[in-house]
C-alpha cells in the first residue's frame, strides 16, 4: 500500500514522463500507471492491459515477463517488445517492494515523444504556437504536406513556417530539425 501511496504522490511527476510507467503486483495486475502508460495501453500495440493485468503482444515476451514475475525476479529485466508498428518498444522491470512483491514497469518507445513536447518547444526555441504544432507534426512523421493538410492550412503557409523554424534552429533540412529536436530534449523526457 505504501508503494501505492508513493505512485500516487509521484503521479504529477510522472504524467511528464514520455515513457509508459506501470506499478504491477504479483500476478501482474497493474495497481497504477501514468499517462503515457494509459496512451501505450489504449494503443494495444506491443503492450496492453488485458482484465487488468499487464500483457505484452509478442509472445517471446509475454512469457519472459510472467516468468520474471511468477519467480520474483530481483534486479533489473529488460525485454525487447515487438510491436506492429515499428520501432520496438524496451521494456525495463524491477521489483519495488518484496511484501507484497511489487515491480514497477517502464516501457520506452523510441518514437513516441512527451505529451507537452509543443509548449516545451516553444520555451526552447521560441516558436509560435503554429510553428511549434508544425515541428510536432514533423517530429512524428508527418510530412510537411500531410500536416498542412491536417491543420487546414495551405502547404505554402507551412513552408513559410517551416524556414522561419529552420532560422531559429539552425538548420537546413527536416531530417537534421528532427535529430535536433530530440537532441535538446530534456533528459526527464527520455528517462
Amino acid at each position: 500500500m505504501e508503494d501505492m501511496q508513493a505512485f500516487a504522490s509521484l503521479e504529477p511527476l510522472l504524467d511528464l514522463l514520455s515513457d509508459a510507467v506501470f506499478l504491477v503486483d504479483a500476478r501482474g495486475f497493474v495497481l497504477a500507471r501514468n499517462a503515457s502508460a494509459q496512451e501505450l495501453a489504449d494503443e494495444r500495440d506491443g503492450v496492453r492491459v488485458v482484465r487488468g493485468r499487464l500483457e505484452m503482444t509478442d509472445p517471446c515476451a509475454r512469457q519472459r515477463f510472467r516468468e520474471a514475475i511468477e519467480e520474483r525476479a530481483e534486479g533489473r529485466i529488460r525485454i525487447s517488445v515487438r510491436r506492429s508498428d515499428p520501432p520496438d518498444a524496451s521494456l525495463v522491470m524491477a521489483r519495488t517492494a518484496d511484501v507484497p512483491p511489487r515491480w514497477s514497469v517502464v516501457v520506452s518507445r523510441p518514437d513516441h515523444l512527451p505529451l507537452h513536447l509543443r509548449g516545451w518547444l516553444c520555451e526552447q526555441f521560441g516558436f509560435t504556437p503554429a510553428e511549434a504544432r508544425l515541428v510536432d507534426a514533423l517530429v512524428r512523421g508527418e510530412s510537411l504536406k500531410e500536416a498542412a493538410a491536417r491543420f487546414g492550412v495551405r502547404e505554402s503557409t507551412a513552408r513559410v513556417q517551416l524556414k522561419s523554424v529552420f532560422a531559429k534552429t539552425n538548420v537546413r533540412r527536416q531530417a537534421e530539425l528532427v535529430a535536433h529536436v530530440f537532441r535538446a530534449l530534456p533528459a526527464v523526457t527520455r528517462l
